[in-house]
């Protein structure tokens, strides 16, 4: 299974990249498992948690 991270303070575009993610991943047969992040401090903990992604999908302009 390939996990992957989406991390954008806006809503609207976070809910269409997933969408589009899980289509495409429909369409080649690949398992994944999305997480979704507003704000990148919660990224940050997810991952000092432990917690991996193979794909982060990151906005480069957010407060954190």
């Amino acid at each position: 299974m390939l996990r992957i991270a989406i991390c954008d303070d806006d809503s609207q575009f976070t809910g269409e990249l997933e969408t589009l993610v899980l289509q495409e991943s429909q369409q080649l047969g690949i398992r994944i498992d999305t997480e979704v992040f507003y704000d990148g401090k919660n990224l940050l903990k997810s991952i000092h948690r432990g917690d991996h992604y193979e794909l982060i999908f990151n906005d480069i302009e957010m407060e954190h």
